[in-house]
């Protein structure tokens, strides 16, 4: 009966070293795969080189799933290698010859080991509790089945089992916009940021998400250009939803309406649009350029002349600053400052440029 007490310890043992040292899980961020379908956040074991760590390998489990393993090694021959560089331990290190005792003082440092990895509250890591992990499971499910209430009441509960792990914010704030709390699913948003875990992006689009629903459609629009710029697909979409076009698609857009509202003699407009392009893009000589051919056009010639000379400082050959600059002086019958700037900008290829040149030059 004792030998088989001691046995059964030692099961449990090996058993525990295994769970002690097997719960490194790596955070993976929700994402969208190609036929649309999104894939919320969710956890895997962590990819150490150690075949025998892995949920697939068979005789594990997977503990948020119940999915038995499957996968074999051919390399059975390095188990014990293996068993040793996961555990600590030997497998058979133990001496049978134990006390019950001197075997429970073995586990209690097995559990200690454990709980300092799983429960330490302290410090942000991607070692997490089991049961964080299963309550945060729960709240995927019930988002992907639209259950909003049961998502919050589930993703609660891990946000109470662990605080500094920012996916239950992200997937309460989520269920919170679909139930119309809005002030509660920004909030959530706020603190998932503040973590800065893996789901920060999606925090970032689902404030968004809930700013524009309140009407806040500018303060929407920042959030998601945010997290679009970083590479979050949805959020782009998100953006194009409320502008028709992505936010990379932006500024040739807006220096589009730009010239074609200074061919329209729509001089103000064409300012408009063109700072719009700074706005995005501070160092845009064309935008700048613009700015000071329609000025010149206002008869606004200081106005002019600050835009294009920081044209011309930003870009050295962009030739058609050098014909708005001359245009500029032939406003101000500076007849021969205007002939040289329509000479540079004719000797950098501008044609427009070079008429102006000859025209003066004739005249």
């Amino acid at each position: 009966m004792k030998k088989t007490h001691q046995m059964l310890l030692f099961i449990f043992l090996i058993f525990s070293v295994n769970i002690a040292f097997s719960k490194g899980v790596v955070s993976v961020r929700g994402y969208f795969k190609k036929n649309g379908t999104y894939v919320p956040p969710h956890y895997r074991s962590s990819p150490d080189g150690n075949f025998y760590n892995n949920w697939s390998t068979k005789g594990n489990k997977n503990p948020y799933t119940e999915k038995e393993g499957t996968k074999n090694n051919n390399y059975n021959s390095n188990y014990q290698n293996h068993e040793k560089k996961l555990s600590g331990y030997e497998p058979n290190s133990f001496n049978k010859n134990n006390t019950p005792k001197e075997l429970e003082i073995e586990k209690n440092k097995i559990t200690n080991t454990k709980n300092h990895l799983d429960f330490n509250d302290n410090k942000k890591s991607n070692i997490v509790n089991e049961e964080y992990l299963f309550w945060l499971n729960k709240s995927n499910e019930s988002l992907n089945n639209k259950n909003w209430t049961e998502a919050i009441r589930t993703s609660s509960v891990a946000i109470e089992l662990n605080k500094n792990i920012g996916d239950a914010y992200v997937n309460r704030s989520w269920a919170y916009i679909e139930k119309g709390f809005l002030d509660k699913a920004i909030n959530d948003c706020d603190n998932a940021i503040k973590l800065e875990s893996s789901s920060f992006l999606s925090a970032i689009n689902n404030k968004g998400l809930a700013l524009y629903r309140q009407g806040k459609i500018d303060d929407a629009v920042i959030n998601y250009r945010i997290a679009c710029d970083k590479g979050l697909d949805i959020s782009c979409q998100n953006f194009k939803e409320i502008f028709g076009y992505f936010p990379n698609e932006e500024k040739n857009i807006f220096m589009n309406e730009s010239i074609k509202f200074f061919n329209q003699k729509n001089y103000v407009k064409s300012i408009e649009y063109s700072e719009k392009v700074l706005s995005i893009d501070s160092s845009n000589s064309e935008a700048y350029s613009n700015i000071c051919g329609s000025y010149a056009f206002l008869n606004k010639l200081n106005d002019a002349k600050i835009a294009c000379e920081k044209a011309i400082k930003i870009d050295p050959n962009f030739s058609m600053s050098y014909n708005n600059n001359g245009f500029i002086f032939e406003v101000d019958k500076n007849f021969n400052e205007a002939i040289l700037f329509y000479e540079m900008g004719c000797n950098l290829g501008n044609s427009l440029a070079c008429e102006n040149k000859n025209r003066l030059s004739i005249n």
